[in-house]
């Protein structure tokens, strides 16, 4: 188009538009993607794209193809039309082609294609044979092919690729062999025969076939091994270390080449061994060969084979054995050993097989006696297999030598070297000589004897040791009570002892004495009896029924009677009597049975005592009760005695002696004992003592300790002799209640105790006595004499109660605690002042009582459960105050609870009279915001309904209007009438859809105001119930873990909804608002003010509880119960003082309370099910709202549309066009997507089940059944 301009501007263009197109050039590019492929072994086809749009310059009329020939360089150029493709033909075999191209217009040819392409005609049959057929490696049975390319490889053949080959044998046999080519100009044959004439030609050919044959060529193989070994093979002895072996000649037609030589392999049998091979050149005649140096009779294997070039087969294997010879061994394992002590036995194994060099026919013994010179070889024989034999008659205990030999029919072998043994042993046919015995002491002998000479005939053995034999000649004599003369005692003594002492004899004794000999198998004659005594010795006992008698009070007597019968070990010379004064009297259980023994003869006293009678009356004691009264000698501590030791000595006619000048009434030990040469014998000790008296006195009496209050520690002192008069033998201690409850008792009330201790006793524990109550104490002592006089009564008085109490408590603060390892609290202290003053001080005893704290309780169960342990107290424990017992258990009440503090939340106060419903509805917001959100979401839906497309014939058009502003809020005026029963008609539903949705919604309508109607009421009624501000009744209420506020709480009608441990957790509840009042001990809510100072916190009062805090009895201290009880009666007017002062002062009084806090009270729910329904249905509400906007924007949209069906009454067609539309779209989109996702999973499947079968093989059956695969 065109247009004018002017020095002013530019004019208006043309209206005619006129297109015009510049004119063709030559294509300047050349044809894309051009390929080839040969069709046949002439042509070949190209096919190619079109020139690129932008290279074209032009219309394309056709196409010009430029081939060459890259082997002969022969071009030729072809024209083709538009069509794209293009064969050539004419062309040479199995040539390469280098084509080019260029495309045509109007004008010409552009330039050529780059880069170029090469293709190649197809292969043929070559037309000439291989050059230069050769042979190369031969063998019997393959013959290697060689030969030259053809002559002109490249002339329109194709690639080798097989070699075929025709092979003809002599015997015109014809066969042809098509061999894979193996390059470079090869082939191999096998399968020939050996020795064999071929004539052989070979053609190559492609992948198309074979055509022209070489001139055949004559080739021979090469020999071959024998096909079978040589005939008839035999072998012979020739000596035991020769063989010969005989074979004829292998036949003609076996040979396989010219036979060279035969083969012979010989080795031993069964030995691990190679093969010894001997050659026998061929001649023409029978074969024979002789083999020597061969092992005596041995069996030999061996084969024989022919040999060309190469040996052929072996004969099968023969066996042969060379001749036997003489033994080159004797026979192995030779013994000999005695049978009896006249005969030997011997025994052998057989050769060694390499050794036997035959049959073993026999062997040869040969023995002789070693004490004969010269040596007399004797010779006995044996058939074979025998391999023992037993030579006789042979003598005792001599030692003999052996050789055997073996014998083969060749001869007897070399005899074996010699072995020797003895003949067992015989009886000794002597005894020992010179037996020579004399005494070594009062108990032993000694003896002595020659040594025997190993004399044949005589000892007949080796001398293994000797016997001596002795025996008391005459019991009667030696005085032996267990002696038998027919009782023989043995001694043995080893080799080579020529000496033995006999030990263990009787003392002063006469024994006959033997002595034999032994060896291993017997025993010899005994010697002659000798006759010696043992020397004399001490007495080995003292005399018998020794006595001693008092006579006066410086003088004793002791009697006795002779030495035991056997006992004396030689002659009694006389008697000596030793004697000392005791350090502390002889032990009292001696002096107990003299007096017991007195007793029985009824003695009047110790001091109307007569000697005679005395003497009398111990004749009829027992030996028992005499040697009952002995006793070893008491040393002191240091070792030694106080008084010194005398002795006085009697004739051995003499059966007595009077002792004198000795200290008044003291006990003496005397020991008497027998003589001999030798000296004294053993004493026999008894104690004796001066005349004695009934002790003037008793010991002094002590208090040691006093345990408890009903136990206490007694010692007395040790009376001196001057008071005793004797020894002491027991105490005697009687004690009887003086003083009751500081009230003196009448002597008919004192009960006496009397109790006995034997010396040397000085103390005791006194059990069961009575608490608080004054004892009077007395002692007396007996001696030999008798019980002695009462000291005067030492008084004392037991304790009120234990040393200690055992406590258990809780950690329960201000009553109990502790602090820094110390018991704290109300409690501690007067518990520790009711126990000084029930228990006071225990004089000579313990003196206060102590309380002994175990570890604290941690919970009031623990406190239970330590009731019925062994504790004394427990304490804190709360419970009524009117209860006197707990758990069983006597309980004491120590301080009153004024009764339990109420705390709540601080709110403000709410006009009750004006603004009590709107109260209940403010608690009941939740509810209330769940019927707002649900008659909204009514609303939205009925103006849905009513202004839906598909609601035709809409009579309410004004009543709920198609805009969203309008309908909707004329949808929630009908919904909150409809609901809240109001029905102002002004708004109503039409349409069968309309009033079929009004229907639940109006018995909704009922339901939402009596649930609305019925929370009012009843909170109204809470409130006119709660008269004060501290009730709990019917509050939910958080209280102290196991604690007696619980139980005032429920008589309270209060509801325990939370327990908690401590102060900060009951404030931590209460600030939650899950509950609605807190209640705690009144005193422990006055101890812990700091705690529970919180500005969110308000006290309500104090209710009284009737709860106490005491302490429970057991064990021990139950019987402090009274005293306690009255101790806190009269302390409980101040305790209580004490406590009231407590709380008075910790009050924390307010101006107002608050009924609801508005800040936390807004937000409070009641449960989670609450606010899943409001989320429930605050989203049903925005989904109306959403669906509300939608259809105002399509009313907007869409207002002719709508129009178009209000005016036709119809919206089939609009509709049904639309959808079509929209269901075309979506099945297109769900058809890629599914076609998309099925490639995809049907990939990812394959992988995961391929992967799943791996990984089901590694594991076990319970894994698989786990994982459910």
């Amino acid at each position: 188009k065109a247009g004018g301009a002017t020095a002013i501007g530019a004019g208006p263009n043309t209206t005619t538009l006129q297109i015009e197109r510049t004119l063709e050039d030559l294509p300047t590019g050349g044809p894309l993607n051009i390929i080839g492929k040969n069709l046949t072994e002439t042509s070949i086809e190209i096919i190619w794209d079109e020139i690129a749009e932008a290279d074209r310059n032009g219309i394309i009329l056709g196409y010009k193809i430029h081939y060459k020939n890259l082997r002969t360089n022969a071009v030729n150029e072809i024209e083709v039309g538009t069509h794209r493709v293009a064969n050539i033909s004419g062309l040479d075999w199995f040539q390469e082609y280098e084509v080019k191209m260029c495309g045509k217009t109007s004008v010409g040819y552009g330039v050529w294609s780059n880069p170029l392409i090469t293709i190649s005609t197809d292969e043929w049959i070559p037309q000439l044979p291989p050059l230069n057929v050769r042979s190369g490696n031969i063998t019997g049975t393959t013959i290697q092919l060689l030969f030259d390319n053809i002559a002109d490889p490249f002339s329109n053949f194709g690639y080798p690729i097989a070699s075929k080959i025709n092979v003809t044998a002599v015997s015109n046999i014809f066969q042809q062999q098509e061999i894979q080519y193996g390059g470079p100009n090869s082939a191999i044959i096998t399968g020939l025969n050996e020795y064999t004439n071929y004539s052989l030609s070979v053609a190559v050919g492609t992948r198309r076939g074979f055509l022209v044959f070489a001139q055949p060529i004559l080739v021979r193989t090469d020999f071959g091994p024998p096909s079978l070994p040589p005939d008839d093979i035999f072998a012979q002895k020739i000596n035991s270390t020769a063989l010969r072996f005989r074979f004829e000649l292998i036949p003609p037609d076996d040979r396989n080449g010219l036979i060279t030589k035969y083969l012979v392999n010989i080795r031993q049998l069964n030995v691990d061994t190679s093969w010894t091979t001997y050659e026998v050149l061929e001649n023409g005649a029978v074969k024979s060969l002789d083999i020597g140096g061969l092992e005596k009779w041995r069996d030999y294997e061996f084969t024989v084979a022919g040999c060309t070039i190469v040996c052929g087969v072996e004969s099968a294997i023969a066996i042969i054995r060379t001749d036997q010879d003489l033994p080159e061994m004797p026979p192995a394992n030779r013994t000999a050993g005695p049978e009896t002590s006249t005969s030997i036995k011997v025994q052998w194994d057989v050769v060694p097989e390499g050794f036997r060099r035959g049959i073993i026919t026999a062997y040869h013994v040969m023995y002789k006696d070693d004490t004969i010179e010269p040596p007399d070889w004797k010779e006995t024989s044996i058939t074979a297999p025998t391999q023992e034999v037993v030579l006789s008659t042979l003598k005792f205990f001599t030692s003999y030598s052996f050789k055997i030999a073996a014998e083969t029919v060749k001869g007897r072998g070399n005899h074996s070297i010699e072995f020797s043994t003895k003949t067992l042993e015989d009886v000794p046919e002597v005894f020992p000589s010179n037996l020579t015995c004399i005494n070594g002491s009062s108990s032993t002998i000694d003896c002595g004897w020659d040594q025997m000479l190993q004399v044949h005939g005589q000892v007949n053995g080796i001398i293994a040791g000797y016997r001596i034999y002795y025996n008391v000649l005459d019991c009667a004599k030696a005085e032996l009570a267990d002696c038998n003369e027919n009782t023989t005692f043995v001694d043995e003594v080893t080799v080579p002892d020529l000496l033995h002492t006999i030990s263990s004899l009787k003392n002063y004794t006469e024994y006959e004495i033997q002595i034999e000999l032994f060896n291993s198998l017997a025993t010899g004659p005994k010697s002659p009896k000798i006759i010696i005594s043992t020397d004399e010795d001490i007495p080995a006992s003292p005399p018998t029924n020794v006595e001693g008698f008092t006579m006066s009070t410086t003088s004793v007597s002791i009697y006795w009677d002779d030495v035991p019968w056997g006992t004396s070990h030689g002659i009694i010379t006389g008697y000596v009597c030793y004697y000392r004064r005791m350090n502390d009297g002889p032990p009292a259980d001696e002096l107990r049975i003299l007096m017991q023994e007195n007793q029985k003869r009824k003695r009047r006293s110790i001091e109307s005592f007569e000697m005679d009678d005395y003497l009398t009356g111990n004749q009829n004691m027992s030996s028992e009760s005499t040697l009952t009264l002995t006793r070893q000698r008491r040393a002191l501590p240091s070792g030694g005695y106080l008084y010194p030791e005398e002795a006085q000595y009697a004739n051995a006619s003499e059966s007595g002696m009077i002792i004198e000048d000795l200290v008044l009434y003291q006990w003496y030990t005397l020991r008497l004992a027998a003589m001999t040469s030798k000296g004294p014998g053993p004493t026999f000790d008894l104690n004796v003592s001066c005349a004695q008296a009934v002790p003037v006195t008793g010991p002094n009496i002590t208090i040691y300790d006093k345990f408890s209050f009903t136990e206490m520690t007694l010692n007395w002192s040790t009376l001196s002799y001057a008071d005793s008069q004797g020894t002491v033998l027991d105490y005697n201690i009687i004690y009887y209640p003086v003083r009751r409850n500081g009230i003196d008792l009448a002597p008919v009330d004192q009960d006496v105790t009397s109790l006995w201790f034997e010396f040397p006793t000085q103390g005791v524990e006194l059990n069961n006595l009575e608490p608080f109550v004054t004892y009077a104490f007395q002692s007396a002592a007996q001696t030999f004499a008798g019980p002695g006089t009462f000291s005067k009564p030492f008084y004392a008085e037991t304790c009120r109660c234990e040393k200690n109490f055992k406590a258990v408590y809780r950690n329960h603060m201000p009553y109990f605690g502790i602090e820094n390892g110390e018991q704290i609290g109300l409690l501690k202290n007067v518990v520790t002042e009711a126990t000084n003053l029930c228990c006071g001080n225990c004089s000579n005893g313990h003196g206060t009582t102590n309380i002994i704290w175990e570890s604290p309780m941690t919970s009031v169960s623990e406190l239970n459960d330590a009731i019925f342990d062994d504790t004394d107290f427990v304490l804190p424990i709360e419970t009524d105050k009117i209860n006197t017992y707990y758990k069983s258990r006597p309980f004491v009440g120590i301080l009153d609870s004024p009764g339990v503090s109420v705390f709540s939340l601080k709110v403000e106060y709410l006009n009750l009279t004006n603004n009590m419903i709107l109260n209940g509805v403010l608690i009941l917001w939740s509810f209330v915001a769940i019927v707002a959100l649900i008659v909204m979401a009514l609303g939205l839906i009925m103006w849905i309904v009513q202004c839906h497309p598909l609601q035709l014939n809409r009579t309410n058009k004004e009543a709920f209007p198609d805009t969203f502003s309008h309908g909707a809020g004329a949808g929630l005026w009908w919904a909150f009438n409809t609901v809240l029963r109001i029905g102002y008609g002004d708004i109503v539903a039409t349409g069968k859809l309309g009033r079929i949705f009004s229907i639940p919604i109006i018995a909704v309508g009922i339901a939402i105001s009596a649930t609305l109607i019925a929370g009012v009421s009843s909170i109204l009624l809470a409130y006119s119930v709660q008269k004060t501000e501290g009730s709990i009744f019917s509050k939910k209420v958080v209280a102290m873990n196991e604690s007696y506020d619980q139980l005032v709480i429920k008589r309270m009608a209060g509801i325990i909804s939370e327990t908690a441990g401590d102060t900060v957790e009951l404030i931590e509840v209460l600030r939650s608002k899950r509950v609605d009042r807190m209640a705690v001990d009144a005193i422990y809510a006055a101890y812990h003010s700091e705690k529970m100072s919180d500005p969110d916190v308000i006290f309500r009062g104090i209710k009284e509880s009737g709860a106490t805090q005491g302490i429970v009895f057991g064990g021990r201290a139950l019987r402090l119960e009274k005293c306690f009880r009255k101790y806190f009666h009269d302390k409980k007017v101040e305790l209580i003082e004490r406590i009231k002062a407590i709380i008075d002062a910790d009050k924390r009084n307010y101006a107002d309370s608050e009924l609801l806090d508005k800040r936390n009270a807004m937000i409070k729910y009641e449960s989670d099910i609450w606010m899943f329904l409001i989320k429930v249905l605050g989203g049903v509400f925005l989904g109306a709202f959403i669906i509300g906007c939608i259809f105002q924007c399509q009313y907007y949209r869409h207002n002719k549309v709508y129009a178009y069906v209000i005016t036709h009454k119809t919206c089939d067609h609009f509709y049904e066009k639309e959808a079509r539309q929209m269901l075309k779209k979506f099945e297109e989109h769900f058809e890629k997507k599914i076609n998309k996702i099925e490639v995809k999973h049907a990939f990812e499947r394959e992988y995961l089940i391929k992967n799943m079968r791996k990984y089901v093989e590694w594991l076990t059956p319970d894994q698989v059944n786990k994982y459910k695969f």
